[in-house]
């Protein structure tokens, strides 16, 4: 078991240990064997319905450049974007929703990259309320918890992983993974993974583990400075201007592993709140 916090500015700060427990597989065609080899995957920037790899252009390939797919005899290779090749898909979370509410859901993301070359890979979740369709990707919310790392080809096949709990209100989350654009570097992602858990308790009320000062008046607004215990994860820094707090807007996203933060807040009217 490790800790995770969340706090709110003016607030409660919480503390909770999380259980392993047996969890249910969110993804389909997560190791790219449901398709032909030479499928084309998305490259029309936009979501086509959930179980589906969308947004920028990939394709279904075997064994290429050297790289043998890290499970069964498939895999995706990603093509070249702009600056970078993402990669979605887009889940339903509606069935979680009393779980979700409760703050016990635990949302684990897994997947395995290799390159032909040194590049740069990363994964990162995106939640939604609301889902309207055709769901461009200019419509995302910030992107949570983001992961990267640099591959090279001798590394073989890299894992990556990240966790997170889903905000309250959430519906529904695409899960991404992007690879940076290299000329001559093939990028490849396979045995791709997303696992709901549920936590045994709640986050309890355990203020001691986390210190924060109050505000300090600065040019622009208020400094705030944040100190935990540093633990493997993500934790959102989010805004609410509505006085009743009845919705949130992610303002920033912090690796866990830094044990503290600092952040100007510009709204002197607003709420301030910290979620991992």
């Amino acid at each position: 078991m490790r800790p995770k916090i969340c706090a709110l500015i003016f607030g409660v700060v919480c503390v909770v240990n999380v259980a392993e427990t047996d969890g249910q597989e969110l993804l389909s065609n997560r190791g790219f064997e449901d398709i032909e080899i030479g499928t084309a995957l998305g490259g029309n920037l936009s979501f086509s319905g959930f179980g589906e790899w969308d947004i920028d252009r990939a394709d279904i390939v075997g064994t290429s450049g050297g790289v043998v797919p890290a499970e069964g005899s498939q895999m995706l290779e990603m093509k070249a974007g702009a600056v970078s090749t993402d990669v979605y898909q887009l889940v339903d979370l509606r069935g979680f929703e009393s779980v979700i509410r409760s703050r016990l859901l635990i949302l684990k993301f897994r997947s395995k990259v290799a390159a032909t070359g040194e590049t740069n890979f990363g994964m990162g979740m995106r939640f939604f309320r609301e889902l309207p369709f055709p769901l461009d990707t200019e419509d995302f919310s910030s992107r949570i918890g983001a992961r990267a790392v640099t591959v090279l080809p001798a590394d073989g096949w890299v894992p990556m992983s990240l966790e997170f709990r889903p905000p309250t209100d959430a519906r529904y989350v695409a899960v991404g993974i992007f690879g940076g654009n290299v000329e001559g570097v093939s990028k490849f992602v396979d045995d791709v993974s997303l696992i709901a858990e549920e936590a045994d308790t709640p986050p309890q009320n355990l203020s001691k583990l986390v210190k924060f000062s109050l505000g300090q008046r600065i040019p622009g607004g208020k400094l705030f400075r944040f100190q935990w215990e540093p633990f493997e994860g993500t934790i959102v820094l989010e805004h609410s201007g509505d006085q009743r707090m009845r919705s949130w807007q992610i303002f920033a996203s912090i690796d866990a592993q830094e044990g503290i933060y600092e952040f100007v807040a510009t709204d002197p009217r607003g709420f301030y709140r910290l979620r991992w």
